[in-house]
């Protein structure tokens, strides 16, 4: 009876054993997956950036938060979209959330230093390789435009 016990128990871990290697292979298998398809995500978005959102994508900046910055892109825009309700949440029901992340920009938050004089504002545009037939126009709706493809960069 105490073989069969023993071969029993061999059996039982053996097979533990085994599930929990599959379990492990199938996780990292999804791991995997999951790194190619955010990779690929971020390969498509940095490929395909406007202005707007290169610029957004360029200055997100954690250091002054204890967070790392070595991070994927989606990452990124969602740890920025949390410090951003934390900071200035408050003002989302009377503004709407693309104006008061519009407000919240032009009041330089230090997760996202983006230029904000306007011959740096202008200089980064043209650097860019964008025409700006009006610089006062361009500079006035800066913010707000930044605004814009933060959240389409969100939603991406």
């Amino acid at each position: 009876m105490g073989g069969n016990t023993y071969a029993m128990s061999m059996r039982v871990l053996s097979s533990t054993l085994l599930t929990f290697s599959t379990m492990r292979k199938t996780t990292n298998q999804f791991k995997r997956i999951e790194l190619n398809i955010n990779n690929l995500k971020e390969s498509k978005m940095k490929n395909t950036l406007t202005f707007y959102e290169k610029t957004i994508v360029d200055n997100i900046d954690f250091d002054g938060y204890n967070l790392d910055n070595d991070v994927s892109l989606y990452d990124k825009i969602k740890t920025l979209y949390n410090i951003f309700k934390i900071e200035y949440g408050f003002n989302i029901q009377r503004l709407g959330e693309k104006k008061a992340f519009s407000e919240w920009l032009s009041g330089l938050p230090s997760a996202l230093t983006v230029p904000f004089y306007y011959y740096e504002m202008l200089d980064n545009a043209k650097n860019y390789g964008m025409e700006i037939k009006d610089e006062d126009k361009f500079c006035e709706e800066y913010f707000d435009k930044l605004a814009e493809a933060f959240f389409t960069l969100k939603e991406e």
